[in-house]
């Protein structure tokens, strides 16, 4: 099966990321322990239980078979691949979340039923790159927490499906290779999905959707709208092309969704190609939903002119948390772009996420009336950036009379643009709403003739704890809630104020600067 990178967000809150002396039930090759097994259900007696898996598939083929965490072992942790025929069901029943390390295969009619959060709060099901749930057979039964699900083997039977239901509640049976469906004009899901489609670890691979058009505008994505009801989740999208050749403005674009008012979660898109004339980003063109532990792992988002591209989101107008972008972002004609998301909406909130992909925008050129706003995490700020960070290098171009394109930079790799005009580690603005705490850039700007500052211009962040590196941009006028510290200083160990609970320190990740502990850098 093909599998990608996750940012494990939902994983890491459950505790279920050690794979040695968890708290949970959990299946593997080692001697069961702590597990009493009788009529059909296995239940855990001590918080690290222990189900050796043959002795797992023996029960399962003999029976319908239950495993029951209580709230001893609160969780249940799947780590061996296993699989099983007949008609006989598997009842994963946790007191909090369900974590798939490893791929568990119904190869008969078997159905799976999974519980969360049954007597506890707090619990996902959620699956690791190796992890996932298949069936062999789409007629067998699943259920989530007593929801039945409809299983698909294609984006066709997918699309038919939430036609017919758009409230319904749908899954992923396997790995699906879209290159043998040619290329799409349309997003492949036109309803609009109110219900739920979970992935359940797997991936669908080679999507390719292309639209011409002078007039008629398109939301292109995999689905082309999520509902305010609508989620997707634990799903890999990789090699994923769209594009657009068009002449008007208004258009949207994303991997998931063109437009996202739902919940996303724990969802990557890897190696991605969205270019064209849209709001476009990686996850979704906009997004007033919630977009949580998702990634966009390399690739490009590519504005052919004007709109907004983001690695992750062109515009978010809703929450983002957990979340990450790797991806080059561009411009080639007065676009607003950023390595995460371009324009984060006084509505927007963003927590506990980094980007780390090249952003340029090239398109404002000497004459230029207008000189677009480019950001290594956001180009334009006027809601809540929080315990974020970038090493995202812009490249800002020249605007009008050789203005640099960097007027509201959120960087932290390298600034460089030609003057005069601004060039700034963080953010040129800050705009009236909006608040930046707890974060941080170390941003080298090369901007000849401009003005510089090594987070902000003016309007200083409304929030604490904010820092730049002093070593790599010196200049930086007095601002409230913002300190300097020098590159030894930022490698020495956590800036005050920042949490060691959210954040970790060690020389062997991310350059010896911060990072999120619940949100490596990829």
């Amino acid at each position: 099966m093909l599998n990608f990178p996750r940012i494990l967000t939902a994983a890491l809150a459950m505790g279920l990321l050690s794979t040695t002396a968890e708290a949970a039930l959990v299946v593997s090759k080692a001697a069961s322990h702590d597990v009493d097994c009788a009529g059909g259900v296995c239940t855990a007696t001590a918080a690290d239980a222990v189900l050796n898996v043959g002795q797992l598939k023996s029960l399962l083929n003999s029976a319908d078979l239950a495993l029951v965490s209580g709230a001893a072992a609160e969780d249940i942790v799947v780590k061996r691949t296993f699989s099983w025929g007949g008609s006989h069901t598997l009842t994963l029943d946790a007191y909090r979340g369900v974590l798939f390390k490893a791929e568990v295969t119904s190869q008969g009619e078997g159905g799976v039923s999974v519980i969360t959060n049954d007597g506890g709060s707090g619990g996902n099901l959620t699956f690791t790159p190796k992890g996932a749930l298949s069936f062999s057979n789409t007629g067998a039964a699943l259920s989530i927490n007593a929801r039945p699900y409809t299983l698909v083997d294609s984006l066709a039977a997918l699309a038919g499906a939430v036609q017919a239901k758009p409230n319904g509640f749908f899954a992923l049976a396997r790995d699906v290779d879209a290159s043998l469906d040619g290329t799409y004009k349309a997003s492949p899901v036109t309803t609009q999905l109110d219900g739920s489609f979970d992935g359940l670890g797997h991936a669908i691979d080679n999507l390719d959707i292309a639209w011409q058009s002078r007039t008629e505008p398109r939301e292109l994505g995999l689905f082309a709208v999520i509902g305010a009801k609508g989620t997707v989740r634990n799903l890999d999208l990789a090699a994923l092309h769209i594009k657009l050749v068009l002449k008007q403005y208004g258009h949207h674009a994303g991997g998931v969704a063109a437009i996202n008012h739902g919940k996303i979660r724990n969802v990557t898109v890897s190696g991605a190609s969205i270019e064209g004339k849209a709001h476009a980003g990686g996850i979704a063109g906009s997004s007033d939903g919630d977009i949580e532990g998702s990634l966009v792992q390399g690739g490009h988002v590519a504005l052919s002119d004007g709109d907004h591209g983001g690695g992750l989101v062109g515009e978010n107008a809703g929450t983002i948390v957990g979340s990450g972008s790797s991806a080059a972002v561009s411009s080639g004609f007065e676009g607003t772009v950023g390595g995460l998301v371009a324009t984060n909406a006084d509505s927007g909130t963003i927590l506990r996420s980094w980007s780390s992909g090249a952003v340029s925008n090239r398109g404002g050129t000497h004459g230029s009336v207008y000189s677009p706003p480019s950001g290594g995490l956001v180009a334009v700020n006027d809601g809540t950036i929080d315990r974020s960070w970038t090493t995202s290098a812009v490249d800002g171009g020249f605007g009008d009379e050789g203005e640099a394109n960097t007027e509201y930079v959120l960087a932290g790799g390298s600034v460089k643009a030609g003057g005069p005009g601004w060039g700034t580690g963080f953010t040129e603005e800050n705009e009236e709403a909006g608040t930046i705490a707890t974060s941080y850039t170390h941003a080298s700007i090369d901007c000849d003739g401009c003005k510089v500052a090594g987070f902000i211009m003016h309007d200083c962040p409304v929030g604490a704890s904010n820092y730049w590196d002093k070593s790599v941009e010196p200049t930086q006028a007095p601002c409230a809630g913002l300190t300097g510290l020098t590159t030894a200083e930022f490698k020495s160990g956590l800036p005050a104020d920042f949490d060691p609970a959210v954040w970790g320190h060690d020389a062997t990740i991310n350059d010896g600067y911060p990072y999120l502990l619940d949100n490596l850098p990829r």
